[in-house]
Formats: C-alpha cells, structure tokens, sequence
C-alpha cells in the first residue's frame, strides 16, 4: 500500500514540475507575441495619425484596445507581465513623449521605435525558440529526479 502512495507522490512531482517548465514556455510565448501586437499596434496608430485630425492620445487607445497591452485608468502604461523589463523600459519611454509633437514628428518617432521593438521582437523570437523547449524538459527532467530520489 505504501508504494501506491510513493507512486502517486512520484507522478504528482513528475507532472508538478513538468508544468512549472510549460508554464515558463508560455510566458515566454506570451511576451513573443506581445511584442508582434504592439509593433501591429504602433502601425495601426501611425496610420490613424496620418488620416485623423483627432488629438494623439485617443487615437492610440484605439489603436490599441484590441491588444490589452496597456492600462490605460489614469496614465497609459504597460500591463504587467506583458513585457520583459528591458522592454518596459523602451515602451514606458516612448509612452512618456505621446502627443509631444506634430504628427510628422510622431509618425517619425514611431519609426524609430519600431525599429529598436523589431530587434527586440527579434531577440525574444530567438530567445523563445532556444528556451521554451529547455524549461519544459529541464521541468520534466527535474521532476523525474526528484521523483527518483523519493522512491
């Protein structure tokens, strides 16, 4: 009866752990895919000031409501979570200039951002296809370790 119990406890570890490293996998996902919405974003706000005569901050809410990127209660700032640090620090400084200049000014301050966010996007992209599968099978082998050492 005693090694019902280990069986199951060994299975629990096994399984706990396994989905500890899916659970890193996706947040990495999660913060790829992000980014490609906010470079989708800034293209569809760029736009919107090139045709529209409305004030800048509106026009980015709508820009981006379709995202949930952003909080958006009393000043606009990135959610958490969504964004690794570094990048939180990229997009809180471009938050921080909207609605600064004319529209030429900001179409062209939105270039310049989005070519520092497609290297990050980059860099993530790289990062999740190198990480994603090690934190599930360094989970999974933790797991099976742990296990082991139980039995």
């Amino acid at each position: 009866m005693i090694y019902v119990f280990k069986i199951f406890g060994a299975c629990f570890m096994i399984c706990s752990c396994w989905g500890y490293g899916v659970y890193k996998s996706l947040d990495l996902k999660n913060k790829r895919d992000n980014m490609a919405n906010l470079i989708l974003g800034l293209d569809t706000f760029q736009n919107n000031i090139r045709i529209s005569l409305e004030e800048t901050l509106p026009l980015f809410k709508k820009s981006f409501d379709e995202y949930n990127l952003f909080d958006t209660q009393e000043k606009i700032v990135p959610k958490e979570n969504a964004f690794f640090e570094k990048d939180n620090g990229i997009i809180t400084d471009f938050l921080s200039g909207i609605g600064n200049s004319d529209k030429q000014g900001e179409c062209e301050r939105i270039k310049a951002y989005k070519e520092i966010l497609n290297k990050r996007y980059a860099e993530i992209s790289e990062e999740y296809k190198n990480k994603s599968k090690v934190w599930q099978t360094l989970g999974l082998c933790f797991g099976i370790t742990v296990a082991l050492i139980l039995i």
